[in-house]
């Protein structure tokens, strides 16, 4: 398996994002032996969040197993600390059992002895405190799952990609000149439709207990 980070152990890394890595594996032919392993910190460090990668490892068949410590988003680096944020986790937890469960691989704390942490205590509370908020997590996602909104909304939001022309670029049976000639002739204009964010991070918030 690859891991994706983008900074570690230069500040600059091909390896990035799950994305990038796939890309990689494309050019060389690879994408049916190598999986990647995704560490929480390393895709809020790309700038994304810990779903994004897991969601994107899914669409693009090459999920593998996951590092579930995170880092200190004052630092900027990889601090390797234990899990703490339930709505992140839930979040999470959510893409695997959407996308069917881990079917492979599976989950590690890869988390290290801190200045800030370094007695035996230290680390049996990091580790009772973050196997309990896995559990919970799960939990979540379960209801978040059978609760149905969100899943609902984003059916109905992007319902249009189910026919007609974004059927067709889903299916890879356009190029993009015949997107270009789609877009002059239709002359298409849509009026916006609300994204409802601050409706759909509710229910989030509601459902995370």
């Amino acid at each position: 398996m690859i891991e994706p980070k983008p900074h570690e152990p230069t500040k600059h890394q091909y390896d990035s994002t799950v994305q990038t890595v796939h890309a990689f594996l494309q050019r060389y032919g690879l994408e049916g032996e190598v999986r990647v392993n995704i560490e929480a910190n390393h895709a809020t460090l790309a700038g994304l969040s810990f779903e994004h990668e897991v969601d994107m490892a899914f669409a693009l068949d090459i999920f593998g197993s996951l590092d579930l410590n995170r880092g200190d988003p004052q630092n900027g680096w990889d601090t390797d600390q234990f899990p703490n944020d339930l709505r992140e986790v839930t979040l999470m937890m959510k893409s695997i059992l959407s996308a069917g469960g881990m079917k492979n691989g599976g989950m590690n704390f890869d988390a290290k002895v801190r200045r800030q942490s370094i007695t035996a205590e230290d680390i049996a509370q990091s580790h009772i405190g973050a196997v309990d908020l896995m559990a919970r997590a799960l939990l979540n996602a379960e209801a978040m799952i059978k609760d149905g909104r969100i899943d609902q909304f984003k059916e109905q939001r992007y319902a249009g990609w189910n026919e007609g022309i974004g059927a067709k670029m889903l299916a890879g049976d356009v190029n993009l000149d015949a997107v270009a000639d789609f877009a002059l002739t239709s002359n298409h204009a849509p009026a916006p439709v609300s994204g409802r964010q601050e409706w759909l991070e509710n229910v989030v918030t509601q459902l995370v207990k």
